[in-house]
């Protein structure tokens, strides 16, 4: 006789997980089901939910004119849909603040506990940020930046090109240009 679960979120790798840590065998087989112990339990997927999924994270900063008034855009990718996005309107600054504010933006939402990879389409943004560059203006911003960035045990920062056409950084530019329309 088997036990049954009316809900149970599990992917494979964290059923091996749970038997390992339990010391018993522990899988999900072919019928869907987790084999544990012996038993066999009902898996009940209500929404898949991978810690080890990847989301993308675009951002984009702008100013009109340089310097001028900055708008930041962020859109954050799950397996190619939109989970959430940022669109807003900043006073008086330049592009590179706006480039940074918007990582800033971006990592404050993010959640620390999943694999991310930030794409950003400014070489200043990424020198400062993940190749150590030794900054001269907006301190502050930078190390709060830093420190954000460091506070992730799985982020990697990838440069994209922007204007491009790589959807997240269109998607990230629009957002930035709409946040000037409010």
């Amino acid at each position: 006789m088997s036990e049954r679960v009316q809900a149970l979120l599990l992917v494979p790798d964290e059923a091996r997980g749970l038997g390992r840590s339990l010391g018993q065998p522990a899988y999900i087989g072919d019928d869907n089901a987790l084999h544990f112990s012996g038993n066999v339990f009902d898996l009940v997927i209500v929404r898949f939910y991978n810690r080890r999924v990847e989301l993308k994270i675009f951002t984009d900063g702008s100013c009109q004119p340089n310097p001028g008034e900055m708008a930041i855009g962020v859109v954050c990718l799950e397996q190619h849909q939109v989970i959430h996005r940022i669109s807003r309107q900043y006073g008086p600054g330049t592009s590179n603040v706006a480039e940074l504010l918007a990582i800033k933006e971006a990592l404050s939402w993010a959640p620390r506990d999943r694999q991310i990879t930030l794409c950003v389409d400014s070489k200043y943004a990424e020198g400062l940020i993940s190749m150590g560059w030794n900054p001269t203006k907006n301190l502050d911003l930078v190390e709060q930046v830093r420190d954000l960035f460091r506070s992730f045990p799985n982020i990697k920062m990838v440069r994209v090109k922007g204007h491009n056409g790589i959807t997240g950084n269109v998607m990230a530019d629009k957002l930035c240009h709409s946040a000037r329309l409010v």
